[in-house]
Formats: structure tokens, sequence, C-alpha cells
């Protein structure tokens, strides 16, 4: 916490800091700018673009970048800004590095505090030449979007634990006028009085002992104690060369951070009572000092500001009750005391309204960051109700905001099938470390009943012991048919849309490893008279020919049977479950009887047949796919020796 900060209110230059980080991860230029327009501050990719620091140069480093042409648009846009509507403007800014003028669009918001007053503008600029990695297939771009969303986690945790220092330091004012009030209230006498005193302050402070400390002539008396220091009641110490003593000389409070180096105190008298740190406060009865309230602590810098202010509170209202017993004027005083205690409680109060409306235009900044990521976010209750659902999740997904906050996730976005691994997932990350992050791909639902794969980025923090889950969604669908296309281009040949050789060896495999005890066969067919097409009509029209050939081999086979292209001119088919060996040669006569039909193309007429090498698996097992395959090529050649046109069967010795 920063000492030129009022207690209980938290380090917004830390806050500031954390934006600006998090601005820097940015694909895009980021900048704020005061309310009437100057650049305040721009994040690194400006600064790399520009090769200049915007904190140096502040805004004429920042318009010196534009081009002197486009200066008279970028002044008109504000103008217009500042009469109530958003900042958008083309213009050009200088590259340092090559020297050239490039074009950005560059747009900013309002934002406003809680009273309605603009605070400063939100604002982006974007390069027109360089657009942004599409989403398919981009690893760069998901990796970057991946970083920033878990530095966005992080900016929600870190609000999240000051949030939490808020509501403690609420309880700690609470407690302070709890106090106060039955203090006011009690009948007690003055020793009783100061009892409670000592003892609250072990509660409201992390004191280890407190006492009241009474002048009597030159020495100070211990008349009221409480925890490490109650053994030493009615202790009398020397006011001379005591922290005691010099308090009630000066009047004022004084502070002991570390009792082994303060040249004010009695190292072995403060030893012997177990202070390492203390502090000391006046007890003033009618304008006369009566004695100190003192609080110690076994470690040495254990007090900060805000005990400073409870023990300044607590020892007023010991001088007040001094007062009450002796006349009924003290009584007056006690009630301005009282209402000077309520106005310093009320100005806490004030203070922390105005921390918590920062905090919440901190987080309107967190907000327009989360948004302007382009991954879909959404946040969820221990009871997986929604409670927050940003911009790009209604854009994916089809529902409003309005519409999902409150309801359960599970009866949305999430299909029955996929709720069981969602509430692994939950729970995997809710036994993981606190920082960590769990990556794991689901299909969600959208409003239309499309089922959409997504990449899911989660992470939770506890708060009052329930869980609150963050979870960034990221749309992969593009990605998932990049793959399916490369995969399919991968196994299937590009002119036939057949499979190709590797995708056909894969199969046969299986066949002979799933069903050893089956029959198969593989039919290797060669085009007889394909050459002579290609030279005559030319390849156009040989690529024609063969997709032709395709279609006519697929009325040939049966479902569950393969037809593949290994190249050139050569096909293969895989027939499986067979009767016996006779039902690969009626395939074989088919194959035959189908391309001996005339071809009917746009360059003219082709005729062509067969050449087919038949081999059937062995019924010991013992061939492997590459060796059927070898053997119907060697079949093939036979039949091609043969007069061509015809099917052969390899004799298996």
């Amino acid at each position: 916490m920063s000492s030129s900060l009022p207690p209980g209110v938290p380090d917004l230059a830390g806050a500031d800091r954390q934006f600006q980080s998090l601005a820097d991860l940015m694909p895009q230029m980021v900048w704020t700018a005061t309310p009437d327009g100057r650049i305040a501050y721009a994040n690194g990719v400006w600064q790399a673009f520009c090769q200049a620091h915007a904190t140096e140069s502040g805004a004429a480093g920042f318009t010196e970048s534009l081009h002197p042409d486009d200066l008279g648009r970028w002044a008109e846009a504000w103008q217009q800004a500042l009469a109530g509507h958003d900042f958008e403007a083309l213009a050009r800014m200088r590259h340092a590095a090559t020297g050239a003028w490039v074009p950005h669009l560059h747009h900013a918001v309002a934002m406003y505090d809680a009273q309605g007053r603009l605070v400063q503008w939100f604002g982006t600029s974007v390069n027109l030449e360089q657009s942004l990695p599409a989403h398919e297939g981009g690893g760069e771009w998901n990796d970057l979007m991946a970083r920033l969303n878990e530095h966005l986690l992080g900016v929600l945790q870190e609000r999240s634990a000051v949030l939490t220092q808020l509501e403690l330091q609420t309880r700690h004012l609470g407690e302070i006028i709890t106090t106060q009030s039955h203090l006011a209230q009690a009948e007690l006498e003055l020793e009783g009085f100061m009892l409670i005193v000592v003892e609250r302050m072990l509660k409201l402070t992390p004191a280890t002992g407190a006492v009241v400390e009474m002048v009597d002539g030159d020495e100070m008396v211990y008349r009221a104690a409480s925890g490490t220091v109650r053994p030493y009641l009615g202790l009398r110490i020397r006011r001379a060369g005591s922290l005691s003593g010099l308090c009630v000389q000066e009047r004022r409070m004084l502070d002991c951070p570390d009792t082994s180096i303060d040249p004010r105190v009695d190292s072995v008298a403060c030893a012997k009572v177990g202070a390492a740190s203390m502090v000391v406060t006046p007890l003033v009865d009618c304008g006369r000092l009566v004695g100190v309230l003192k609080i110690l602590s076994r470690q040495p810098h254990a007090f900060g500001t805000a005990d400073l202010q409870t023990l300044q509170l607590m020892s007023g209202l010991i001088g007040a009750a001094f007062s009450r017993q002796q006349q009924f004027d003290t009584n007056q005083r006690l009630l301005a005391e009282r209402t000077r205690a309520l106005e310093a409680l009320a100005l806490e109060v004030e203070r922390r309204r105005r921390s918590e409306d920062i905090l919440r235009a901190s987080e309107a900044r967190t907000r327009l960051i989360i948004d302007s990521s382009g991954e879909a976010f959404v946040g969820l209750n221990a009871a997986g109700l929604i409670t927050d659902w940003n911009r790009q999740a209604a854009l994916v997904f089809g529902w409003s905001a309005a519409e999902m906050l409150g309801w359960p996730l599970a009866q949305t976005v999430l299909p029955s099938g996929q709720q069981a691994a969602f509430a692994d997932l939950l729970a995997a990350q809710a036994a993981s470390e606190p920082d960590a992050v769990t990556r794991s791909e689901l299909l969600l639902q959208t409003a239309s009943g499309k089922l959409l794969p997504v990449e899911v980025t989660l992470s939770c923090i506890r708060s009052d012991g329930q869980m609150i889950y963050s979870a960034f969604l990221r749309d992969i669908s593009q990605r998932r048919q990049q793959e399916l296309r490369l995969r399919f281009q991968a196994e299937h040949d590009a002119l036939t849309g057949l499979p190709n050789r590797r995708t056909f060896q894969a199969r046969l495999e299986s066949e002979l490893e799933a069903s050893p005890e089956h029959t198969c066969a593989v039919l290797f067919i060669d085009l007889d008279g394909f050459k002579a097409v290609n030279d005559s009509l030319g390849h156009e029209a040989g690529d024609a020919l063969l997709r032709h050939v395709a279609q006519r081999l697929e009325h040939c086979i049966r479902g569950n049977d393969t037809l593949a292209r290994l190249g050139g001119d050569e096909f293969v088919i895989l027939l499986t479950d067979l009767p016996g060996e006779r039902a690969a040669h009626r395939v074989a006569e088919s194959v035959l009887a189908t391309l001996a039909e005339p071809v009917d193309l746009d360059q003219g007429q082709a005729q062509i047949g067969a050449s087919i090498g038949i081999t059937v698996s062995p019924t010991d097992a013992s061939a492997d796919a590459g060796q059927l395959l070898r053997e119907a090529d060697a079949a093939m050649y036979q039949a091609k020796r043969s007069g061509k046109n015809r099917a052969v069967q390899w004799a298996r010795g």
C-alpha cells in the first residue's frame, strides 16, 4: 500500500501498472487520453512501431507520429468526440524502422466515473496493412490469445483480492464502531473501562500486548494491561529514558518500529516485557495529560497507519472516560469526541466508496480489454450459474447477456453428452493450485441448436469459501474443419477422391489383423490403352477418363469393400468377407465388362480395357498387406503378358 494514500484505499497506481502490462499484450496499439483528448499513455505496440516512449514524449510524441496531411482529420475527429460521439479517425502513422507511412484506423470510447463524469478515453489503433492472423490453424495467434487470456484471468483474480482487502477493512471499521458504542453506553468504573480498551486493542490491531500507563510523579504506572504485559500490572518505570515519558513530555503520538535500535527507549526494559516494536499515544483529561495508551508487539515493524489511527481513537475514549467521572462538562467533551470519531469513520467510509468507484472504473477498462480480445468469456459461481457473459459470447452462441445471466450453464450451452465432462473439468480445476489454468476441448450448443467445438481455458478463485470460475471459450470449428481437410487430402487421391495407396494399405492391414479367419481378396487393376488416349486426346481427357473409371469401378463393389487409386492408371480393390475365391473372379469380370464400354469425353470417345491381378488371403493368415499387394501386382503383369483385357489369379505354391 502506498504511503501517500489514505488508509483503506488500495494501491491504484499498481492497478494502472497492471493495466499497462495487460495492454502491452494486445496485438494492436492501445492508448488512453485525458478528457480533452490529449494522449496520456500508449502501449508497447506503438512504442515499437514509432521507436519512442509515450511516457517521455506524451501527446506530442503520439501526434508527431501522424502524417501532417492527416492532422486536420485527427483534430476534427476529436471535436466530434468531445461533442458527445465516439472518436474514430483514419490517419497514417510513420513506421520508424522503414520510414513508410502506414494507414491506421483509430477508435476510442469514453469512460465515466460513478457520477457520470468523463474521466478518460480508451483507444485502439489498428494497422490496416497488417490484418490479424486467421483463427484457423493460427498457432501464433492462438498462443498470443492464450497468454492474453491467462493475463486477463490474473487481473480478475487480483481485483478480487483487492475487494477482499476492502471487505476486511470494512469489518475492522465495524469492530471499532461496535467497541466505541459499547464503551459509550457501559456503566463502568474507570478501571473496568480501561481494561475493556486494552483487551479490545488486541483484536483491533496486531498487538501482542496493550497497557494504560498513568503519570505518577517521575514514574509511569501500569494501571490496565492485556496480552503479554498482563503479568506486569502495577509495574513502575521511570519517565526519563522511556518512550512513554517522552510521549507525556511532547504530548503527541510516538511510533517505535524497532526497539533494538531506537535510542529513545530502554532496550533492557523492552526486552523484559517482550516489546520489539510499540506505539504510544497520550491520554488527556480536561487538557491535562494524565497518562498514555501503549500497544506493543514481539515483532519489529508490526504496526501500520490504520493501527495508529485505531490507537488514537481508543485513547480518545479513555480520556473521555476520565472526564465523565469527574464532571458533567466532560460528558459534553465525550459527545464531541464521539462525533469527531464518527466523522473520521464517515470519512473512511467515503474514502472506501471512492476507492470502489475507482476499482469499478478499472474493472470497466479490464472489461473493454476482455471484449476486444475476441474470445467468449463466461463467469460461473459454485452452483454452476452464469454470472458473466461478454459480447463475444453473445455473438458466438446467440444468447444475449440478459438471457443467460443467472441460468445454469448445463441447461443452456452444455449438451447432455458433455455435462459429465464439464463437471469433471470444474472438479479438476477446483482441486488444482490457486493460479493453475486448465484447458480442454468440448462440444457446446448454440441458440440455433448447432454443436460448436470450443477450447475451454478455465481458472477459479475462492471467495468466502465458495469457488468462482472464469472461462474463455474459443471457437475451434474452423480449425477442426481444416484438420479434416488436411487429413482427407493426406489419405485420398486428389484427382478421383478415392483412397490413396497409404490409406488402402492401412485398411488392408487392419482387415488382416481384425479378421484373419475370413477370406479377403486384392484386385490389382491396370488400364489397357490409357496411354493412347492421353497421347491422342490430351492430358485433360486422360484425367477425365480416370474420373469416369473411378465412378464405374465404385458400382462394381459392395459398401464394405475398398476402392483406391495407387497412381497413374493403376487402381486396386479390397474385397472382404468373401464366401470363396470365385466371388473375387465375379467382381473382376464385372470390372472388365464395365471398362470395356466406350467413354464419351468432351475431346472425343475413348475405348480402354484392363488387366487384373487377383490374390486371395491364405487361410493360415501367413501373408501381410505388402505381400498381398506384390502378389496381385505380379498377377496383373501375367495378365498383361497373356494378352491383356483379362484377370489372372496369383497361384500360391
